[in-house]
């Protein structure tokens, strides 16, 4: 990263975190960085664009201190203790930054900023999968999707609690606590006669959800027009219908009209109001 870039991030990140997204402008954040407004656009397209790669800065470094978590020799469990104290130092270190933007909830969900968050999502999903595995063995398979989603929220929601400063706690002893509630709760689903909730089937269809496919791109919406076929039911409208989506997805340039009109045809039926959401979303951006 050139040493400019870097500083125009810096200042940002400051101005965001004081006066909040949208009312940071680019002439301030030019100013702060010892730049012109002209010159700002040599580095960076946009503020949101200035934003995406903020935020893939911070995240790469943290990825780097994780790594170097998983090259120490040590158990499962203490790299997994050291890797939610990481999470805690990060969220603790820029915690002015994010509050700001919750306060004013500012963040611009254009297309590229929503992919960050969902391909970060899914990493999240499959880090706790490898963690609780090699933690507690494939025991925990028939309860796994539970307890990925019980230490996801148990995390959350403490992080949560050091963003706002709502409670005073010893954030050292948090990792540790929350290992010990994590072991609990496996003992207590292996001895249990409980059924999961979260069923193999369930997962396969959450990292489905959690596709590394881009959001609104067009091999996503494809993937969505190949799963709504199953409901078409041999109706022939329907199918109809879904194959002119299909191939105005493929055409160069698409046409507006003729994907409102196949819309209208879908509107009627609960089952592809999904589907519906998406193209209004990312091809008609209504």
């Amino acid at each position: 990263m050139k040493e400019k870039e870097r500083m125009i991030m810096e200042e940002a990140t400051k101005l965001f975190a004081e006066k909040g997204f949208r009312d940071a402008s680019i002439q301030e954040i030019a100013a702060a960085s010892g730049i012109s407004k002209g010159a700002f656009y040599l580095h960076f397209k946009s503020k949101e664009v200035l934003l995406l790669s903020i935020l893939e800065h911070h995240h790469q470094a943290f990825e780097e201190r994780a790594a170097q978590i998983e090259r120490k020799d040590l158990s499962p469990r203490e790299k997994f203790v050291q890797w939610m104290d990481l999470t805690f130092d990060e969220i603790t270190k820029h915690r002015e930054f994010i509050i700001t933007q919750i306060r004013e909830q500012a963040l611009p969900f254009n297309k590229e900023i929503e992919n960050y968050f969902r391909e970060k999502e899914r990493v999240s999903y499959f880090k706790f999968e490898k963690n609780l595995i090699r933690m507690y063995g494939e025991d925990v398979q028939p309860f796994l999707g539970d307890l990925i989603v019980l230490a996801k929220g148990m995390l959350k929601s403490y992080l949560e609690l050091i963003i706002l400063d709502a409670i005073r706690f010893d954030r050292q002893q948090l990792p540790v606590f929350l290992l010990e509630v994590m072991d609990s709760l496996v003992e207590g689903l292996k001895k249990s006669s409980l059924s999961p909730i979260i069923t193999e089937n369930s997962i396969n269809d959450l990292w489905k959800t959690l596709r590394s496919t881009r959001l609104g791109s067009t091999e996503y919406l494809l993937e969505m027009l190949q799963e709504s076929r199953k409901n078409a039911h041999d109706n022939e409208e329907i199918t109809v219908t879904l194959d002119v989506l299909e191939d105005e997805l493929k055409s160069d340039p698409i046409r507006k009209p003729v994907i409102k009109g196949m819309i209208a045809n879908l509107e009627p039926y609960e089952t592809y109001s999904g589907l519906i959401d998406a193209f209004n979303r990312y091809v008609l951006q209504e």
